[in-house]
């Protein structure tokens, strides 16, 4: 049966990737080492500071102590992060209303846009044949899509979702009226540990990326700075 077949396909792909965890963790140690010397050498000058006894010291001493728990902080958001791409499980396929989940996430996320001054407007077909997906891990790649849309709009601004039949793909496309991306970002963007945010870990794209691998599909970026990004989504209509 092909979905079988491209199942198995994928399965292959993702022995494949196991083979390369030793890359990743080396990417981890590396990005893991500047907050680990940041922490050291706060911790020394800490001790200093501290067997002084007078007021001034004792307050760059609690600075230095707020220092260390932001980039603890960091660290356990790294760590969480690669965790979750690193045990991504193989996705649990089943017959799914790509319309529903699409319109399902939107709800979900409303309310952050609004406060945020975000119009959402949707151009869903409703009447999309039903294909084999992970509700759960297409939700988890959409959600860190549309999140990164919401930071790129931090004055306000419109995203756009349009869910479409293309031959035998169904389409999500993802459009966002923020900041922009310059083209020599693009094609990092879903690099393990390459964020555009200043303490963005960059593995939310990354889990995104292996999330639509695994369901034989394809994403793809359109962006123009100052003008906004489009994310597109392409999702195989697969016959079991």
């Amino acid at each position: 049966m092909r979905f079988l077949k491209k199942y198995k396909e994928k399965r292959e792909d993702s022995n494949k990737t196991r083979d390369a965890m030793s890359v990743w963790a080396g990417a981890l140690a590396h990005e893991i080492k500047n907050p680990l010397n940041t922490m050291r050498i706060n911790l020394q000058l800490l001790e200093e500071e501290w067997d002084q006894s007078d007021e001034s010291s004792k307050i760059k001493a609690r600075k230095r102590l707020g220092t260390l728990n932001q980039e603890i902080d960091r660290l356990e958001d790294i760590l969480n992060d690669f965790l979750r791409f690193a045990r991504l499980p193989q996705p649990n396929f089943k017959i799914q209303n790509v319309a529903v989940l699409v319109n399902e996430l939107l709800d979900f996320t409303e309310p952050e846009a609004q406060q945020q001054n975000i119009i959402i407007k949707r151009d869903i077909n409703p009447d999309l044949p039903e294909i084999y997906l992970d509700n759960g891990q297409i939700k988890q790649a959409l959600l860190n899509i549309v999140l990164n849309a919401y930071q790129s709009m931090s004055s306000g601004g419109e995203l756009s979702s349009r869910v479409y039949k293309t031959d035998s793909h169904i389409s999500i496309d993802i459009t966002d009226t923020g900041e922009g991306i310059p083209p020599d970002r693009i094609s990092k963007l879903f690099n393990l540990f390459y964020s555009t945010k200043e303490n963005g870990t960059g593995l939310g794209l990354s889990i995104t990326k292996r999330i639509i691998d695994m369901h034989s599909g394809e994403i793809r970026i359109q962006s123009e700075e100052g003008k906004g990004t489009t994310f597109t989504v392409i999702l195989p209509i697969l016959k079991h």
